[in-house]
C-alpha cells in the first residue's frame, strides 16, 4: 500500500512538472518532439507579388499532409497572425486586397489535434504591373414592363477590379471624354441602365475596367440593345367583366418578335392547371390578333390575368446575348 502511494505521488508530481513547463513556453516552443512531421516548415519564401497576387512556397520534403497559412497586415508579430488559408501542396497563390499594404506570412503543418512549430516569417507588398483585361462574355437584355431598363452583364478577366466605367451613346462611335454614363463600384459585373431611355431607340455601350492600382483596361468592343414598344391589349380592358362569347383582341408591337399571350388565374403565385399560352409570330408591325374566349376552357366568375409579352429571354446565360422583352398586363372576369 505504501509503495502504491509513493508511485502515485511521483506520477502526480511528474504531471505537474510537465504542466508547469508547457505553461511557461511560447506557442512555438510547445512541440519538442523531433519527429520529422512535427518540425517546422522550412525555407518559406515569396515567389512573386504583383497585381494583387502573392505566391508562397516552402520546403519540407518529408511531409505530405495539410499546411496552414497565416497572414498579418503591416506587422511581423507572430501573435497577430490569423489563419488565412490552407494548402495540400508546398505552395499557395494568395489574392490580397491592397497595393498599399505589406503582408506577412508564416506556415505550419496540420497535426493530429495540434499544429507544428511555425515557419520563418516572410513579407511582400504587391506591385501593380499589368493593366486589367477588357471585359468578356458581355450580355445585355432590355425590358419594357412597369419601367424601362437595359441590364448589362459581363465577366472580369482579373480579380483586382475596383470599378467599371459604363459608356453609352446612340451612334456606336465613342468619345470617351463625353460619353460616360455611370461608374459602377465594388467589383462590378452587372449594371442596370434606367437613365432617360426611349422606346424603339438603339443604345450602344462600351465598358472600361479599372484595377485597385488605378490602371485601366482597353474599352470593350461596343455592343448594343434597344427598348421595344409594348404590345397593346385592346379588349378586354383592365378589370372588365366579359362574356364567354367575347374575343380577346390585341395589337402586336413593332418589333416583329414572337408574341406570347399567357392567361392564368389572378393569384398566379400558387400552382394551377389553367395556364394557357398562345404564341403568335407577326408578319408585320402592329398586327391585330383575335383570340376567341370560347374553346379556352376558362371558368365563369373567376378573375384571370393576361400577360402579353413580346421578345425572348435567355436569363443572361452564355455570351453575347442581346435580347429584348416587353409586356402588357390586365385582369378580367368571365360573367
Amino acid at each position: 500500500m505504501m509503495l502504491q502511494f509513493l508511485l502515485k505521488g511521483k506520477f502526480i508530481l511528474f504531471n505537474l512538472a510537465v504542466l508547469l513547463m508547457f505553461s511557461s513556453c511560447k506557442r512555438d516552443e510547445l512541440i519538442v518532439d523531433q519527429d520529422a512531421s512535427r518540425l517546422p516548415v522550412s525555407d518559406l519564401k515569396v515567389d512573386y507579388a504583383f497585381d494583387m497576387q502573392i505566391g508562397l512556397s516552402w520546403g519540407d520534403a518529408d511531409y505530405d499532409g495539410t499546411y496552414y497559412v497565416y497572414m498579418a497586415k503591416n506587422t511581423s508579430d507572430i501573435d497577430s497572425m490569423k489563419f488565412f488559408t490552407w494548402s495540400s501542396e508546398k505552395f499557395v497563390d494568395i489574392t490580397v486586397s491592397s497595393y498599399d499594404t505589406e503582408y506577412f506570412f508564416t506556415v505550419s503543418k496540420s497535426m493530429e489535434n495540434t499544429i507544428s512549430i511555425f515557419s520563418n516569417i516572410v513579407s511582400a507588398k504587391p506591385v501593380n504591373i499589368y493593366k486589367p483585361g477588357s471585359p468578356i462574355f458581355i450580355n445585355s437584355q432590355s425590358f419594357n414592363t412597369d419601367s424601362m431598363e437595359i441590364v448589362l452583364s459581363w465577366e472580369n478577366r482579373d480579380s483586382d477590379i475596383s470599378n467599371a466605367e459604363i459608356y453609352r451613346n446612340e451612334s456606336g462611335i465613342f468619345n470617351y471624354e463625353t460619353d460616360l454614363l455611370a461608374v459602377n463600384d465594388h467589383y462590378p459585373s452587372t449594371f442596370n441602365d434606367t437613365i432617360n431611355l426611349k422606346v424603339n431607340t438603339t443604345y450602344y455601350y462600351s465598358i472600361i475596367l479599372y484595377d485597385f492600382g488605378g490602371l485601366k483596361s482597353q474599352p470593350s468592343i461596343p455592343f448594343s440593345n434597344f427598348i421595344m414598344d409594348k404590345p397593346e391589349i385592346i379588349f378586354p380592358l383592365d378589370n372588365q367583366d366579359i362574356s364567354p362569347n367575347d374575343t380577346i383582341i390585341y395589337k402586336t408591337n413593332s418589333s416583329l418578335r414572337k408574341h406570347f399571350l399567357n392567361i392564368m388565374l389572378e393569384n398566379n403565385d400558387t400552382p394551377n392547371d389553367e395556364l394557357i399560352t398562345i404564341e403568335h409570330s407577326p408578319n408585320s408591325a402592329s398586327e391585330i390578333v383575335k383570340v376567341p374566349i370560347k374553346g379556352l376552357g376558362l371558368s365563369l366568375n373567376k378573375i384571370y390575368r393576361i400577360v402579353l409579352f413580346a421578345g425572348r429571354m435567355n436569363g443572361l446565360q452564355g455570351a453575347n446575348n442581346h435580347d429584348q422583352y416587353s409586356n402588357t398586363l390586365i385582369n378580367f372576369r368571365i360573367k
